[in-house]
């Protein structure tokens, strides 16, 4: 994500921008172990956010920890990341980390056009060897595939293919694109990438595909 440091300024809050329900992606800078995707839960206005996650039930002590977390604000339409502390862990009834609230956020680039959630399966060749996958949402610029661990770093370019349906008619697509994004969770890898330049006939048909599922 191309940052530039943003005080919050720009939001009334940030717990003013936050859903209940909504994923952010935590990475921990010395416990890798906890890293993965957590569930907003609550906020405690000025003071914490409460994340939620059944990966973290058994792992050591997170309070005091720090980490960069990861999320889309809807409401502003833009990638945004943070940094903080865990403030305390709880374990019971099910559970949860109390999260500092952050004073600073850092604001990405829009993105071109909106992703819509799908499930296809779809194929990923990087270094001569072929993975296959799930594509789990897309727009007309890139989109974001669910794989087993791969080992793909930012900035590599990679093979895409995937086939769509477009009006009963399944049609296929092979597209180069560069890994804008990797994530880990619970054994898989989320790898989001942004399409090369798209062939006219390839185009016209993500396109089709894209608006025929949009509503």
């Amino acid at each position: 994500m191309d940052h530039a440091a943003r005080k919050d300024s720009r939001l009334p809050s940030l717990e003013d921008s936050l859903n209940l329900g909504q994923s952010i992606h935590l990475e921990f800078d010395d416990y890798p172990q906890a890293n993965g995707c957590y569930q907003l839960w609550g906020l405690c206005p000025s003071q914490s956010i409460m994340v939620a996650a059944s990966h973290i039930t058994g792992l050591d002590e997170l309070a005091g920890k720090s980490f960069k977390a990861r999320l889309y604000l809807e409401q502003l339409n833009q990638a945004c990341a943070f940094r903080s502390a865990v403030l305390s862990q709880v374990d019971s009834p099910s559970p949860y980390l109390h999260l500092q609230m952050p004073e600073q956020l850092l604001l990405g680039q829009t993105r071109q056009s909106y992703r819509i959630k799908m499930n296809l399966p779809g194929c990923i060749c990087h270094n001569d060897s072929s993975y296959a996958g799930a594509v789990i949402d897309a727009s007309i610029s890139g989109c974001r595939i669910k794989l087993p661990a791969l080992d793909v770093k930012v900035g590599d370019r990679v093979n895409l293919s995937f086939e769509v349906s477009v009006y009963g008619i399944e049609q296929g697509i092979q597209v180069e694109a560069v890994v804008r994004s990797r994530a880990e969770s619970t054994g898989s890898t989320y790898i989001g990438v942004q399409f090369g330049n798209l062939s006219d006939q390839n185009r016209i048909t993500l396109y089709s595909f894209l608006n025929s599922i949009k509503h």
